[in-house]
């Protein structure tokens, strides 16, 4: 069904659509404590064969003589941009220079229709959607990442209670022995049963 659909080109001012996608930004929350939003950009072929990139949401540019190089160069503007908008502005005034760009307008909301025009021509292709695949796979390794997280936790606790279930049992024991050494006034049980506490002890940690 898809081979029959007559390809259409997604024409903006400055030349034809070939491209939409999300950018994320890593490190992030390291950097600054916050989670950035995924920004939506589109990829256009300019009459001279060179491209741009532009990222729809935060209205910045990149060029390049290939797609991948105008994707790089937007991506670093947009870096820049913000490290310098959450370093050296107060975090709401941060955030709310980056809800003004969000906002649609005169700019935007062209932009935006062609994107989805592009996004809509690819579905009637037939052609994976890679921002949808990217999202799953994110949502999988975070589901794995939290269940690993569990098990690590479910493990340490047990460990923890093994290290106090031996503790105990040691503490038991050396009681036992001095009990039964003042029972028998005998000071070589008492050496005697220190050593094997020791020798007990040492081969468990080994085994640990």
């Amino acid at each position: 069904m898809s081979e029959n659909v007559v390809y259409q080109p997604i024409m903006v001012p400055r030349g034809e659509v070939v491209r939409i996608g999300k950018l994320g930004i890593r490190g992030m929350m390291e950097k600054f404590g916050h989670e950035i939003p995924m920004f939506s950009f589109m990829n256009i072929k300019k009459s001279n064969d060179s491209f741009v990139s532009t990222c729809i949401h935060l209205r910045m540019d990149g060029y390049g003589e290939t797609e991948d190089d105008a994707v790089n160069d937007m991506a670093g503007n947009v870096c820049y941009f913000l490290l310098h908008n959450f370093s050296d502005l107060s975090s709401e005034d941060a955030w709310e220079n980056i809800r003004s760009l969000f906002a649609p307008d005169d700019w935007s909301n062209p932009l935006w229709e062609k994107y989805h025009d592009f996004q809509f021509l690819q579905a009637k292709q037939g052609k994976r959607d890679l921002t949808t695949d990217l999202l799953s796979k994110l949502a999988e390794a975070r589901e794995e990442a939290e269940e690993l997280k569990r098990q690590t936790v479910a493990m340490a606790a047990v460990l923890l209670f093994l290290k106090e279930t031996k503790e105990q049992a040691e503490k038991e024991w050396y009681v036992q022995a001095e009990v039964g050494t003042q029972a028998t006034g005998s000071t070589e049980v008492v050496c005697q049963n220190l050593t094997l506490a020791k020798a007990r002890r040492m081969r468990d940690e080994v085994r640990v």
